[in-house]
């Protein structure tokens, strides 16, 4: 702690003691709270700190102004120094005894619910991005060049499209689902999509409350017609909205929560579908290159490229995922 100087004592906001409890508690909750403290902040507290002394001043005759320059004073007499703010992750405790009992009852409810309503009526629905330049991550090259291969495309490569695959326990894959990027359908009605194809739109291109009502209605009603039935989902909070629970309670859909990060040991899609999917999409994006000679292509051909590679992925590989529940 630095040595308090008696220089100046007489214009003080506070006592040369009150001033060392002020940088205690300001150390005490910077240590122990973590909590950052800027020059601001160091003022807010003092004003506090005041109020708590004398008791709150409501006329702006009595307030008592911190200004710069005392926030100045009261750093170099206190023995603080403005210093790098280094930012830290948060690790967050796992407890592993509460994440097996979540992933024994979100099996064992699974189970049941393949037992209840028939494997047909299970299903496993996920978002997942998809790049519009959906090119492979290596090339084939000749040993000793020490430049890689080059691809050029005018598609911005941070621009994905929202896939929606579905699949159900039996192996079946459902109609290919997808979202568009905007505040109206313009972009959809624009690509003349095929009717096979479902699509949804969205302000971000993600699934909000909207998208997922509109899916149980679009997507899952059609195939069940209305018999009940069970959809594992993630924790996304769009998935759970007080809508999105009505509406799926309106057609007999019990949703199921996968539990929070273990979908990929615990949620069948990210178990097998996903990479498989992935790598055909890769797969005929480069053979699209081959045949047509043409970087630029049209939402339409992304868009069927993507459905292509969803219905191509065998029955063996979607049942691979609820091996789990077996």
């Amino acid at each position: 702690m630095a040595a308090t100087t008696r220089r100046g004592a007489h214009r003080r906001i506070f006592s040369a003691e009150q001033e060392e409890i002020l940088a205690a508690q300001i150390r005490e909750r910077r240590n122990e709270e973590k909590i950052p403290f800027s020059r601001s902040s160091v003022i807010r507290e003092a004003i506090l700190y005041y109020s708590h002394l004398h008791g709150a001043r409501r006329t702006r005759r009595h307030q008592r102004v911190f200004s710069t320059g005392w926030a100045n004073g009261f750093k170099a007499r206190m023995g603080f120094s403005s210093q790098r703010l280094i930012r830290r992750n948060t690790v967050k405790s796992v407890d592993k005894r509460e994440q097996q009992l979540k992933a024994e009852s979100f099996i064992f409810a699974v189970r049941e619910a393949i037992a209840f309503y028939g494997d047909r009526f299970v299903f496993n629905m996920d978002e997942t991005a998809c790049e519009l330049a959906d090119a492979p991550n290596s090339s084939w090259g000749d040993k000793g060049e020490k430049d890689g291969n080059s691809f050029y495309t005018d598609k911005p490569q941070k621009n994905q499209l929202t896939s929606i695959p579905t699949v159900s326990a039996a192996g079946e894959i459902l109609p290919f689902a997808w979202i568009s990027k905007g505040l109206t359908d313009l972009a959809i009605r624009r690509a003349d999509l095929p009717s096979s194809i479902i699509s949804f739109f969205s302000p971000k291109g993600w699934t909000n409350e909207e998208v997922m009502c509109q899916y149980i209605e679009r997507v899952i009603f059609p195939y069940t017609k209305g018999s009940p039935c069970a959809l594992l989902v993630d924790s996304y909070a769009a998935h759970w909205t007080p809508m999105a629970r009505q509406v799926a309670w309106n057609h007999n859909v019990d949703l199921i929560e996968v539990p929070r990060g273990q979908t990929r040991f615990l949620q069948p899609l990210d178990i097998s579908f996903n990479g498989e999917f992935k790598r055909k999409r890769k797969e005929l994006f480069i053979n699209s290159l081959q045949m047509s000679c043409n970087n630029s292509e049209s939402l339409r051909n992304v868009v069927r490229r993507c459905e292509r590679a969803c219905l191509s992925v065998s029955q063996m590989t979607v049942l691979r995922g609820w091996e789990v529940f077996n």
